[in-house]
């Protein structure tokens, strides 16, 4: 089982960079130095706004070319909305993000919404739409799956669940990753979804 203080807070520094929740009223900082969070706190989903919306606002500024890293947090709050929607957003807007390195979808604190909660999705076409990725990291298993698993450039791979459900262990295990030096996963317990075996 995953330790509760692992999840408890949000990420303050991510592949040596400071991490900082990105705000379209403000300056952009220095990408050298910073990483930007993507997250919608509960008074922006509660007015409507969507996860697609604020990767637009990103994607819109220039400077976000050079963006290598980008982290996706809390992007709902009841549990009833799945991360296709953004997936796809990311996808479309691929050209904005071409020198991105390293991704985390999911940094969801415990607070937010439990682990077991976060609704994801099929997250393969982002490998596709990204060919300079290095670090994958998704947090979250209900909904998750990785069809298609096929990278040259990734050297980590981190899937954090309450429960790997048992698509997504076959589909890492499919996986064509010939670069890969870390991969971890979070096995969870079978009553929030592992349902696999040794074998």
């Amino acid at each position: 089982k995953c330790h509760p203080n692992m999840i408890s807070e949000n990420l303050t520094s991510f592949n040596g960079k400071s991490v900082i929740d990105f705000d379209s009223e403000e300056a952009l900082k220095d990408l050298n130095h910073y990483v930007y969070r993507l997250r919608l706190d509960y008074e922006a989903l509660d007015s409507g706004q969507k996860m697609e919306d604020l990767i637009h606002a990103f994607a819109e500024i220039p400077a976000t070319a050079e963006c290598q890293e980008l982290i996706i947090g809390q992007w709902d709050y009841d549990s009833s909305r799945k991360a296709d929607g953004f997936v796809q957003t990311l996808i479309e807007l691929k050209d904005a993000f071409k020198n991105l390195k390293a991704l985390f979808i999911g940094d969801i604190t415990a607070e937010e919404q439990e682990i077991s909660w976060i609704q994801q999705s099929d997250l393969s076409p982002l490998f596709a739409a990204f060919p300079n990725l290095e670090f994958f990291q998704a947090r979250g298993g209900d909904g998750l799956s990785l069809s298609e698993l096929k990278h040259q450039n990734l050297k980590t791979l981190v899937i954090q669940t309450g429960g790997l459900p048992p698509n997504v262990v076959k589909d890492i295990c499919n996986a064509d990753l010939p670069n890969l030096e870390k991969l971890e996963l979070w096995l969870g317990d079978d009553n929030y979804g592992f349902e696999s075996s040794i074998e």
